[in-house]
Formats: C-alpha cells, sequence, structure tokens
C-alpha cells in the first residue's frame, strides 16, 4: 500500500503546476490573450474592404482579394504557455494568384509582413508594433521609412520594403512593397518591374 502511496504523491509533484499555472512562478500577466491595440492598428485597413484595387501605369487593374483568418498560436513554455489569439489577413492578386501579400498580427505586439509565392514566403519583415521598428533577417532585403509619400492627394508615412541586389530577387513574385500603418499596402513592384498602385 505504502508503494502505491508513493507512486501517486511522486506523479502528482512531478508536474511543476499542481493547480494552476501561478503555482510554476508563470507570470499572471501573460493570461491576457487578446491582440495588442498597436498590432490591430496595422490590420484595420484590411477589415474594413473585401478588396484592394491595383492599377500599373498601362491602365490595368489588378483586384487583390482580401481574406480574414482569426486563430491561436501558442506561446510559452510547457507550464506557462498559453493559446494567443492572431489575425491574419491574405491579399492575393486576381491577375497573378501566385502573388499574396500576408499580414499577421499577435498578442506580443507584433506585425509580420510576408510577401509570398503561393504558399512559400519569399520575404518577411518583423515589426514591433509599439515601438514602430521594423525587423528583417532576409539579405538583400532593404527597409526604408518614407515620411512623404503621396497618395489619395495626402502626404503619409509609409514602410518601403525592397528586395535589393539578391540573386534570388528576380525569383520573387514580389520585389518592393509599400505598406502603410493606417492605409494597408499602397503599392507594389512585381519582378518584371512593373509597379501597381492601389487607387
Amino acid at each position: 500500500m505504502m508503494k502505491y502511496f508513493l507512486i501517486f504523491i511522486t506523479l502528482f509533484t512531478s508536474g511543476c503546476c499542481v493547480f494552476t499555472s501561478q503555482d510554476c512562478g508563470c507570470d499572471a500577466s501573460t493570461t491576457d490573450v487578446e491582440l495588442d491595440a498597436e498590432a490591430v492598428k496595422w490590420i484595420a485597413p484590411y477589415q474594413q474592404e473585401n478588396f484592394f484595387l491595383f492599377r500599373n501605369s498601362g491602365g490595368i487593374v489588378d483586384t487583390c482579394l482580401i481574406d480574414r483568418v482569426s486563430d491561436t498560436d501558442y506561446y510559452g513554455g510547457d507550464e506557462c504557455g498559453s493559446d494567443y489569439k492572431t489575425e491574419t489577413m491574405t491579399l492575393t492578386s486576381s491577375l497573378n494568384p501566385a502573388l499574396r501579400f500576408v499580414i499577421k498580427a499577435t498578442f506580443i505586439k507584433e506585425v509580420w509582413l510576408f510577401s509570398r509565392r503561393n504558399s512559400d514566403d519569399q520575404i518577411s519583415v518583423l515589426i514591433d508594433a509599439k515601438a514602430g521598428l521594423p525587423h528583417t533577417q532576409n539579405i538583400g532585403i532593404v527597409l526604408t521609412d518614407i515620411a512623404d509619400y503621396t497618395w489619395n492627394g495626402q502626404n503619409i508615412s509609409v514602410l518601403e520594403i525592397r528586395c535589393n541586389g539578391m540573386s534570388a530577387c528576380s525569383s520573387f513574385e514580389a520585389t518592393c512593397l509599400i505598406v502603410s500603418k493606417d492605409n494597408g499596402l499602397l503599392e507594389y513592384v512585381t519582378q518584371d518591374g512593373t509597379t501597381w498602385t492601389r487607387i
């Protein structure tokens, strides 16, 4: 009988969290699973529309359909981790369905921007939504803040994401993206050098 009691006690106490995650020393503040308010600002332009229209210099119009997905991602260690809310917006070109632009907001004040060929990430940029600072691990991707980009008759601040000097750039569906936190994707340049501007 004592043997079974010892096995029970061993199994019961071997897990770090006996009753709650705080038993493990987990931070109670990590239980806020909602999206960060600054991250939400980056996805807001895509929530208000079903599509964006883009026109090239030849007058051809491309419709980029917007697909929205609300989901959760697991974040944290075994005992302290939780499922946290994410929002992902995917714009898909009607003229070239392989071209996709993806923006994903997470609870940890992060916004991810991707340019994709089908489901393969070609450009990925991480933005610290609180500080507004973009980062990329892609070699040859240049990030530039432009304070006076003109769109719809207004000067606005945008982030330019440009593939520069990489041999891989020639295989990218989009080699340049112009993105505004308040207005979304405003312009992109395809691998053939054609500039598409949102109308």
